[in-house]
């Protein structure tokens, strides 16, 4: 193909997935994911709930060479809580070397 353009165009899908956490383990106690604290004087109240560290991001997008520039449009969903989130739409352009 002759066109620059065509020749850099991709279709890609993508996952991510991981944790961050506080303490020895992602189901530790000592998790901030678990923890919220009220402060409702002249009360403190810590409520321990459950949430699942471990989230996963997945989508697809498209790419492209334009005027020296590549450009990125993707569609992605998360999952967390075993709960697939809405969709959302990221555009990213950044130099093409």
């Amino acid at each position: 193909m002759k066109s620059k353009f065509l020749n850099s165009l991709q279709l890609v899908g993508f996952c991510d997935a991981g944790t961050a956490w506080n303490g020895l383990t992602p189901y530790s106690e000592e998790n901030a994911l678990y923890r919220r604290r009220y402060i409702v004087p002249p009360m403190y109240i810590i409520v321990n709930e459950h949430r699942e560290p471990f989230l996963v991001g997945f989508g697809a997008g498209i790419r492209a060479s334009v005027l020296g520039y590549f450009i990125r449009v993707d569609y992605g969903w998360g999952l967390e809580d075993g709960v697939i989130n809405d969709g959302y739409w990221n555009v990213s352009l950044s130099l093409d070397f």
